[in-house]
């Protein structure tokens, strides 16, 4: 696979007319780094790995005409589902392509991590909750959260934990935010849902609404333990609610190479799956990730060369190829 990156960087340089020193230049510009002609030499015979920051500059968008709605689920907490949502919508962003995510955790970890004010947005009105519960459309309370990517934001606040029970009375309850999606008209090409940590009304929503649904879990054993319980889910929302939703593939996330726990997991998440889903390969901890929530950046934007962000390039990516792929299918 990283063989077709270097040979597309080469392709990319070679379309924009430019000489290896001329495109080291370039990147120099867009990207702030000090590459030379050497350097572009050994990305593009392969001698050096292609840096996720110079693949998402000049990856070309595939072109597809449907919104594709990703749901990023985990009935269990603290598995990283945030963290994969945020930066695998900034890397779909970052490729060409309008990207919205979709906060619906009562928590707003993912509102907070994009740098937004869940307190002052519950009290303007411009809430996930309010568009599901309150009549409030979609379109008015989309906010943009980049400055180098076209990617948008949903937000959350903790009035959306009223909703698991106000959902309950609601006529068609499970495909309200389907509806409330198909308001936008198309205007965005990936929608990325950051699932609560439950299967409730909610997640129920999201799955409702999902083309894939992407699983991080810990490499850990109590962190597994919920997976089935949710394929099982997705398998009656297949049968009952969505047929066209799929699982997109499971990710390893928090893995430590240096303990034996986390290498048992890891050997055992693809003895149990990987024979009917793909697993991606894993995403090491890092501190750099907590600390860009709490900064309210995202880690793929500021630091796109910190280890394991070549995981969500990759995702990206994937995820582009199979829609662009099942597009020409259909065709």
């Amino acid at each position: 696979m990283e063989t077709n990156v270097n040979v597309a960087l080469a392709e990319f340089r070679k379309a924009m007319g430019m000489s290896q020193p001329q495109f080291a230049e370039w990147l120099n510009k867009k990207l702030n780094r000090r590459y030379d002609r050497n350097r572009i030499s050994k990305m593009e015979s392969g001698a050096e790995a292609v840096p996720a920051a110079v693949r998402l500059l000049t990856q070309r968008p595939a072109v597809f005409e449907r919104t594709v709605v990703v749901a990023v689920a985990n009935q269990k907490g603290g598995v990283g589902k945030t963290t994969t949502a945020v930066n695998l919508g900034y890397a779909l962003a970052a490729s060409g392509h309008e990207t919205l995510i979709v906060d619906m955790d009562s928590q707003a970890n993912a509102t907070i991590h994009l740098g937004q004010n869940p307190l002052r947005l519950d009290e303007a009105q411009r809430t996930i909750y309010h568009v599901m519960l309150r009549r409030q459309p979609l379109a008015d309370v989309v906010v943009a959260v980049s400055d180098s990517a076209p990617l948008f934001l949903a937000p959350s606040s903790l009035s959306l934990a009223a909703a698991e029970t106000e959902l309950i009375a609601e006529p068609g309850s499970t495909q309200i935010l389907a509806e409330k999606l198909k308001s936008l008209g198309g205007r965005f090409r990936f929608v990325v849902i950051d699932c609560a940590p439950q299967l409730g009304q909610l997640t129920m929503n999201a799955l409702g609404a999902a083309d894939y649904v992407l699983v991080p879990t810990q490499t850990a054993a109590l962190s597994m333990m919920g997976i089935p319980q949710l394929l099982s889910t997705i398998d009656k929302i297949q049968d009952r609610v969505n047929p066209g939703l799929s699982v997109f593939g499971i990710l390893p996330t928090m893995f430590d190479s240096r303990t034996s726990q986390d290498k048992e997991s890891l050997e055992e998440l693809h003895a149990l799956y990987g024979e009917r889903y793909r697993i991606f390969p894993e995403v090491g901890q890092a501190t750099i990730y907590p600390r860009s929530a709490a900064a309210g950046r995202i880690t793929l934007e500021v630091s796109p060369d910190t280890r394991g962000m070549e995981i969500y390039v990759e995702l990206a990516k994937s995820l582009i190829d199979t829609v662009a792929r099942e597009a020409a299918d259909a065709t």
